[in-house]
């Protein structure tokens, strides 16, 4: 899903893994989250498009921004009988559910539990009474001219009479395309205009600045995207199930459109490929570390960027060898000898991939990390009451609770010396 620009330190939390040891087995893939959708007659509603907005932790205090979690960039439509259902989501997580449907208010759900799905949705239809000159209508067609149905249209920004800003709108709703590709949405009267974000299945998405209500509907043209494939090799023999992703370099491309990590498993003869990449701009392909782990292969990829070509082109990567990943382990040693917090964890953050990998430190102050690429990463303390004790250190310092490091091989005693604020 196509998302603004954000804080380095967000842009870097889009995965996690929950355990000491970062292994496929414990990224706690498998709940199913289902439910049915309805009027207020109880008549089942067909085609609505169900988007998981959100996501935290089912226990305890989340790391991430909601929105940066994996399983949030997942989406689908109710079949005749008003069902709908996500699988292989994160056991440890929960959820915030957007529907929306051609003439019904959308909603946005409270937090549900997969574990207590099914659950009942009434959707209601749009008032009929609605301000027409407060409509920001449009069309949304593909580059041939086609129109596409079932296009999510999103606010991302607005303007008033005192501000302009981007990021979220408030009582904007999200609006899905028709079947003839035509959409609509409602702006409060102290709204000027509106940006809108417009992402569907098969295309690359984008975005349109400061659509003015009661004016003719706007046009909105879907653009292809690029291909880029490759093939991943080890030792001269291919890398099948191996996960690897791409993401955009430069968080800001294209007016602000960043799509994030699209990730795939490569086949039995190592290839993979990737589709409706925004085109033109510079990318990095890694492998993944943390809870979007999805093949069984234990090889990985460190960190490689190259450029995606023009819209409707391919790109070929060629042949990319993989190796053997590494394992850190160490132990955190408060200087002042109190306990560390119970919940302390060590945030493996890797820039310019889009992933971050949490390692829980144990009572004793040990921790492993395992799978890790030989590149560079930023290793933060998740508890804001601690510092790194830079003067007991001889690492980089990149701020008050984080240091530099460049992995080139394992470590067995990664000294970390903490103190309290």
């Amino acid at each position: 899903m196509i998302v603004t620009l954000l804080k380095r330190a967000v842009l870097m939390a889009m995965l996690s893994c929950y355990g000491v040891e970062c292994t496929a087995q414990e990224a706690q893939r498998g709940a199913l989250l289902i439910g049915n959708v309805h009027d207020p007659n109880g008549v089942a509603l067909a085609g609505v498009r169900v988007d998981i907005s959100t996501a935290a932790p089912r226990v305890g205090h989340g790391l991430f921004c909601p929105s940066c979690y994996l399983d949030c960039a997942k989406w689908t439509t109710t079949d005749d009988k008003g069902h709908f259902q996500f699988v292989e989501l994160n056991n440890a997580l929960k959820f915030r559910l957007v529907l929306s449907a051609p003439s019904r208010t959308t909603l946005q759900t409270d937090w549900i539990d997969p574990w207590k799905s099914p659950v009942k949705i009434t959707l209601l239809p749009r008032p009929d009474d609605l301000d027409p000159s407060r409509l920001v209508t449009g069309i949304v067609t593909n580059s041939r001219g086609n129109p596409v149905a079932g296009a999510l249209v999103a606010p991302h920004g607005a303007k008033s009479v005192s501000r302009r800003w981007w990021g979220n709108v408030e009582n904007v709703d999200i609006a899905v395309t028709d079947e003839e590709g035509r959409f609509s949405t409602y702006l409060p009267d102290e709204l000027l205009a509106v940006d809108i974000e417009v992402t569907s299945a098969g295309y690359c998405g984008t975005q349109v600045p400061l659509l003015e209500p009661g004016k003719s509907p706007a046009t909105v043209v879907l653009p292809d995207g690029a291909r880029v494939v490759g093939k991943l090799v080890h030792n001269g023999q291919p890398a099948r199930a191996m996960d690897v992703a791409v993401v955009q370099v430069d968080r800001s491309a294209g007016d602000g459109i960043f799509i994030a990590a699209v990730g795939a498993v490569t086949n039995d003869d190592g290839s993979f490929q990737f589709d409706n990449l925004p085109a033109s701009q510079k990318y990095c392909i890694y492998s993944v570390v943390g809870e979007a782990r999805m093949g069984s292969s234990q090889l990985v990829l460190a960190a490689k960027t190259f450029l995606v070509p023009a819209d409707g082109q391919q790109r070929d990567l060629g042949i990319l060898e993989v190796t053997q990943p590494i394992t850190v382990r160490g132990h955190v040693q408060r200087l002042d000898g109190k306990p560390l917090p119970n919940d302390l964890k060590l945030l493996f953050g890797r820039d310019p991939p889009w992933d971050l990998v949490a390692v829980s430190v144990n009572a004793d102050g040990t921790f492993v990390a395992k799978g890790l690429p030989p590149e560079t990463y930023e290793i933060r303390l998740s508890h804001q009451g601690l510092l790194i004790a830079d003067e007991k250190t001889r690492f980089q310092s990149l701020g008050p609770n984080s240091f530099g490091i460049r992995l080139h091989h394992s470590i067995d005693d990664l000294a970390i010396p903490v103190r309290g604020e």
